[in-house]
């Protein structure tokens, strides 16, 4: 009988140790995601970034072009198609960067024990759309700083086309 109990005592102990190991991987597993997940977050914020920095040093140029006498009409068309292009390749970067935030989100909740955690899933979370293809660029749309940059430029851009516009001569010179 003895014997018996403690086959079932040593049984419930090996069972609890490797659920023990079980949810130690378990946490190893998530840790890792999780800083997968924020070097993915990490170069998508470098990306975009970089494309607002293309996108000054474009318009600088537009801007010292200007001043060799080209035509502030050119000037603006430049900037007007310019600025949503570079707009909508940072939207591209923005999805993956949101899906990726929402997904540090679910893991942080495993490592508290709020959820199971259901992973690693990472090429799954980056590559899915709830909605469509495009549904997550537009819900990007609706965030301020992506339009306070983006209209911020485009104001500027019109600002400058129109008051040099007013100083300047039909052929593209300055008025005296």
């Amino acid at each position: 009988m003895y014997a018996r109990v403690a086959s079932l005592l040593v049984r419930k102990k090996d069972a609890s140790h490797r659920m023990s190991d079980l949810n130690q991987k378990r946490e190893a597993l998530a840790l890792e995601e999780m800083k997968q997940l924020q070097t993915i977050i990490a170069r998508c914020e470098s990306e975009a970034f970089q494309i607002r920095g293309w996108l000054l040093v474009l318009i600088g140029a537009l801007v010292a072009a200007i001043l060799k006498n080209l035509p502030p009409m050119l000037f603006l068309l430049l900037s007007v198609v310019m600025i949503p292009v570079f707009a909508s390749m940072e939207l591209v970067t923005r999805g993956p960067k949101r899906r990726a935030i929402q997904r540090v989100g679910k893991v942080e909740e495993a490592l508290r024990g709020e959820r199971a955690y259901d992973g690693p899933v990472i090429q799954a979370t980056l590559s899915r759309s709830v909605h469509g293809r495009w549904s997550f660029a537009f819900s990007e749309l609706r965030i301020v700083n992506f339009w306070a940059f983006y209209g911020a430029l485009l104001v500027i851009a019109t600002t400058v086309a129109l008051s040099i516009s007013g100083s300047v001569g039909w052929h593209g010179r300055f008025a005296p």
